[in-house]
């Protein structure tokens, strides 16, 4: 794999972990913002209520007294500041402050006239802010009844430099703890990233030694049962087929060659014998006679492999149209009747039953023509081929069944191959070319119908073609 798309997934993998990182950095300091505060607002909270119950109660001591008496407390726990205003602003243009507790000295809070109306309607107002001398605060407002001089707000706050300090600390712990672990997620991701695409690696290097003139060469197989595994058997079944194709390629190129070399062969030998001396007419005759057999043999040849080249080429299924297949059966078994009467065989039609498919006719046809030829080559002389179409409800049955000398056991396997011949010899005698049945088997193949081979040698065979009918 490049190192440019391993570099990316690993920025892609540890960019996401940074971002997961930073989110849950900032949730954790918000939280630990959020608890810090409610806590100290608890802590005011309880300071305030009590001391405003003191002030409710009747007492002797003065109000100053009474918030020293209150801040002394309080602060044993958290320092804590107090201040006494007014309810009402009053008119003089000061701030109404009645009160201060001795831990403010010069310094006091500051209240808003926005705050100071929300406390004094019953409400309890929270914020963070500064002092008059600005120091960092927490501060609490609320309103509070004495009994012997009137309504008050009481401000009642705490420094907030402990809670910026324990903020402080994490922040900076988090600073320094996510580069390192980011650091260290770097080192991990390359050594995980590495050792994941390893077997990826060998995949490609193992792939690279395989050419198109050694397709035997498979790639190691990886003990994984995930994807890589997986992909590694697919390339493997992959190359398979390649192998197997180019083997029948090539096995192709040399049948087709010798095929045509042959008549090609026996045609320049004749030519060449006639032209060595002077030949009265009808050696010459026979010469040409000959030599247009041998011409018949080539153009049969030529043109059965152009068909199959064809239907090789095509995508797809070639166009077809509704058949009466019964016409093309009677339509082939009146062509081979010329030639059953020459080999001197006996051409019987059986039953012919009406059906009608999808299919392309003329392949339908060379289909039916090859079958019933076949039969009649590799026949004896007085025997018999008898042609049937049966049909049985959704199934129709096309059989051609000759008495003939039979396929050996050993050679069913391979009788539908290009260029397969049982026997060569007698092949080229009846005029074969070994694609007579290659070119059934596209057929088949391309109609998707279902062809089965019985053949004992010596007695005969039976080629039985299985279509499905619609209606």
């Amino acid at each position: 794999m490049p190192s440019s798309t391993r570099t990316r997934l690993l920025l892609w993998y540890v960019g996401s972990l940074g971002l997961l990182m930073l989110v849950f950095s900032l949730v954790l300091f918000l939280n630990l913002r959020w608890s810090m505060e409610r806590g100290l607002d608890m802590f005011l909270k309880d300071a305030g209520r009590d001391l405003r119950g003191s002030l409710a109660e009747p007492h002797d001591e003065s109000l100053a007294e009474i918030i020293d008496e209150a801040t002394d407390e309080m602060s044993a726990v958290n320092l804590m500041y107090v201040q006494v205003a007014t309810a009402v602003l009053p008119g003089d243009g000061s701030q109404g402050i009645v009160a201060r507790s001795r831990t403010l000295g010069a310094d006091s809070l500051i209240l808003t006239g926005r705050v100071r109306a929300r406390a004094a309607g019953g409400m309890s107002v929270f914020e963070s802010g500064r002092s008059r001398l600005y120091r960092p605060l927490r501060v609490m407002s609320l309103a509070a009844r004495d009994q012997q001089t009137g309504d008050y707000v009481i401000q009642v706050a705490t420094p907030l430099t402990g809670l910026y300090g324990v903020l402080g600390r994490f922040l900076a712990g988090l600073l320094i703890s996510i580069p390192l672990l980011l650091g260290v997620l770097i080192l991990l991701g390359r050594f995980s990233v590495s050792r994941a695409f390893a077997p990826v690696r060998r995949v490609i290097s193992a792939a690279q030694t395989i050419t198109a003139e050694d397709l035997s060469l498979r790639i190691p197989a990886v003990e994984s049962s995930d994807e890589i595994g997986e992909l590694v058997a697919t390339f493997n079944d992959m190359i398979a087929r390649l192998e197997r194709s180019f083997e029948q390629v090539k096995q192709f190129a040399s049948d087709a060659a010798h095929e045509l070399k042959t008549p090609l062969t026996a045609i320049r030998g004749e030519v060449e014998v006639a032209l060595r001396k002077e030949r009265d007419r009808a050696e010459y005759q026979g010469v040409l006679k000959s030599s247009l057999e041998e011409v018949a043999k080539l153009e049969q040849v030529v043109e059965d492999l152009l068909l199959l080249a064809r239907l090789d080429a095509e995508r797809g299924k070639p166009l077809f149209r509704p058949v009466f297949f019964d016409r093309v059966v009677l339509e082939g078994f009146e062509e081979s009747s010329a030639r059953a009467e020459q080999n001197g065989v006996k051409l019987i039609l059986k039953n012919v039953d009406e059906v009608a498919i999808p299919g392309n006719e003329v392949l339908l046809k060379r289909m039916v023509t090859n079958l019933i030829d076949n039969a009649i080559k590799y026949n004896r002389p007085g025997g018999r081929v008898i042609v049937a179409l049966e049909r049985d409800d959704r199934l129709a049955r096309f059989t051609v069944e000759d008495t003939g000398v039979g396929i050996p056991e050993s050679a069913l396997p391979h009788i539908l191959d290009r260029f397969y011949q049982v026997d060569r010899e007698r092949s080229r005698n009846t005029g074969g070319t070994g694609l007579g049945l290659a070119i059934v088997k596209k057929a088949v193949d391309l109609h998707s119908v279902k062809l089965e081979v019985q053949s004992r040698e010596g007695e005969g065979t039976i080629f039985t073609v299985t279509l499905d009918v619609d209606g």
